[in-house]
This record gives C-alpha cells, structure tokens and sequence, in this order.
C-alpha cells in the first residue's frame, strides 16, 4: 500500500523566519491593501484640503 506524499509550500526566508509560500503571499496582499487604502485616505485628504483652499477656508480641519 502506497503512502501519499504531502508537498508542502517552499519555506521563504523573512526577518520573522522563515514562512511558507502561501503565508507570505497572504502577508504581502494584506500589505498591498493596506497600503491602497492609505493611499486612498491621503488623497482624500488632499482633494479636501485644495478645495478648502479653493473656497478660502483653512485645509487643516
């Protein structure tokens, strides 16, 4: 009777240790959300600002 072997995901060294593939894959979307989201929040900001400057109003309420 044959056993099945069980491949597991290639280990990825990071400052953490080392993780699975799948792990840090997971790790690096969460990041890239994170950081669109940020992104999104700063250019908010941004557009708020220019249009209170626009009207005369100080940007920095």
């Amino acid at each position: 009777m044959a056993t099945a072997v069980h491949e597991r995901p290639p280990l990825v060294p990071t400052p953490h240790g080392f993780l699975h593939t799948a792990v840090t894959q997971e790790i690096g979307e969460a990041h890239l959300r994170e950081g669109a989201l940020l992104a999104h929040a700063h250019l908010r900001r941004q557009r708020h600002t220019a249009c209170c400057l626009l009207e005369g109003e100080r940007g920095d309420h």
